[in-house]
């Protein structure tokens, strides 16, 4: 059955060119395999607990083509998606970047033993994370400190291939694991001369991973970055110097996406030629329900913790208003306030035997309009608790507490993100609907189930409900085990679970 939709979407392709809509080959796409020009890490946290113990968060990059890459590395904070760090990378052929962010001070830096071409170059001592984004005149309503920098999610876009026998090839490339000359990839803000001969449009085959990982506890959650391909086809490339906040999510290019839903296949154009949107990734990281599972067991001190970012939420928000609000301009519900922009939810959830009910909950902080359940952040947690107030896995304060009665110990849940109508505060923006994004460009449509796949032009294609990436965390504790060779050890555990996810996207 695979092997016949996979020929069966090529078949249909292939076809496309006739009614003048650019193929899958050239429209960004969740890949599957994890491969891909554009890498979401989720999550990173360096938050603490009481007794001072604090998680830092390794992170890993992997170029496996034959080709090197300029990629951008971009830490971003988890309330508003403000930029705390960025910098240029270069990896060789098959090279792989490591870092880690740790503590510093009030918030977090980031710092590497690894010999890949950077710039600027990393410091031994590491490089502290900023608040430039969100203080001064871009301060809006929320915490300004640097503690907002200690939780967030990570975006490594790439820029260009690097032809591996041209001067800035051969400079990054490793002799006895170490790069021949990365003062060649210096710039002063200005695009070098190296960047017109040596660059050209970049072909993918990155991947990624990150670990989550507090040493003192015990615990060690590791989770692969998601991975968009077709994120930017030509002609040319995104190479931006160090210190610009570009390439961003809004540069595919053409802003065309590639869903696949079940047998289902919407290829969307979702702005003429030269308009920058971050509508394709959204539509590619679009769902209406999330899944996943859930343990309190008391006897084993169990933990649960959801991770649900929205790496695209920021493009949808404009400049402030007159109370430095953030405005939104579609698809997500609320303006950006004290308390974030929340996104109402339904929550319903099962134990292990098929009872269920829908959630109650107390807010972190919470929701305006009295909503039952809200997601408030763009890098969100939820905390699944019950009668013993069970804490955060992750140590997170971007999070929505999800109270369960005493008796749902271990189950399931879901979260829905049906269409809702938009606050009442946002009515001067006319964004109608919220949790649904809309495209009336003509696009194409096609049903795998059928004998002789077929592109049929849809002239409306619909998304509902939120783009998403994300994990699940279970942390178990059995407190002081015995084992034969060590005597009493510290046994605590922790595991990521992927999310389930399912679409409701409508062409006509």
């Amino acid at each position: 059955m695979k092997t016949f939709k996979k020929n069966a979407l090529f078949a249909a392709l292939a076809g496309l060119g006739a009614v003048g809509l650019v193929g899958s080959a050239q429209a960004v796409n969740l890949n599957p395999d994890g491969l891909g020009q554009v890498l979401i890490y989720p999550y990173y946290t360096t938050r603490g607990n009481a007794d001072g113990n604090s998680f830092q968060s390794l992170i890993s990059v992997v170029n496996s083509t034959d080709m090197g890459k300029a990629v951008k590395v971009r830490f971003l904070e988890g309330k508003a998606s403000q930029e705390v760090l960025d910098f240029n990378l270069y990896l060789s052929a098959f090279d792989v970047w490591t870092g880690y962010v740790t503590p510093e001070g009030e918030g977090a830096k980031l710092q590497t033993n690894d010999n890949s071409c950077t710039y600027p170059a990393i410091p031994a001592g590491g490089v502290a994370f900023r608040n430039y984004q969100y203080t001064g005149p871009n301060a809006d309503q929320e915490d300004q400190t640097l503690n907002r920098t200690k939780e967030g999610y990570v975006e490594i876009i790439e820029m260009a291939d690097i032809d591996p026998t041209s001067p800035t090839g051969i400079a990054i490339t490793h002799v006895n694991g170490v790069p021949k000359d990365c003062s060649k990839i210096a710039d002063s803000g200005t695009q070098p001369a190296w960047v017109a001969t040596d660059l050209d449009t970049g072909t993918g085959g990155l991947f990624g991973a990150m670990t989550l990982l507090s040493v003192n506890d015990g615990n060690d959650v590791s989770f692969e970055a998601t991975a968009l391909d077709a994120f930017f086809t030509g002609p040319g490339h995104l190479w931006k110097p160090a210190g610009s906040i570009l390439p961003n999510l809004a540069d595919v290019k053409p802003a065309v996406s590639t869903v696949v839903n079940g047998p289902d296949v919407y290829i969307t154009q979702w702005a003429a030629p030269g308009i920058k949107t971050a509508d394709p990734v959204s539509a590619v990281l679009m769902n209406n329900s999330v899944y996943n599972e859930y343990v309190l067991d008391d006897s084993i001190l169990a933990r649960t913790d959801w991770v649900v970012t929205m790496p695209t939420k920021s493009y949808y928000y404009s400049g402030f208003g007159p109370k430095r609000e953030r405005k939104v301009q579609k698809l997500f519900q609320r303006d950006f306030v004290l308390g974030g922009a929340c996104d109402d939810m339904g929550v319903i959830f099962y134990d292990r035997e098929e009872r269920h009910q829908q959630a109650t909950g107390d807010f972190s902080p919470p929701p305006p309009a009295g909503a039952s359940a809200a997601l408030c952040w763009e890098a969100n947690v939820v905390t699944f608790g019950n009668a013993r107030n069970t804490p955060s896995a992750l140590r997170a304060e971007n999070r929505y507490n999800l109270t369960l009665p005493p008796a749902y110990v271990n189950g399931w849940a879901e979260f829905d993100f049906s269409p809702v109508p938009a606050a009442p505060t946002n009515i001067d923006f006319n964004v109608g609907t919220a949790h649904v994004l809309t495209s009336t460009l003509a696009s194409q449509y096609i049903d795998l189930s059928v004998a002789t796949p077929a592109g049929v032009t849809v002239n409306t294609t619909t998304f509902t409900g939120l783009p998403m990436v994300g994990f699940a965390v279970q942390q178990l504790n059995n407190g002081e085990a015995v084992s034969a060779d060590f005597g009493k050890i510290w046994a605590s555990y922790a595991g990521r679970i992927a999310h389930r996810f399912s679409k409701l996207i409508a062409g006509q």
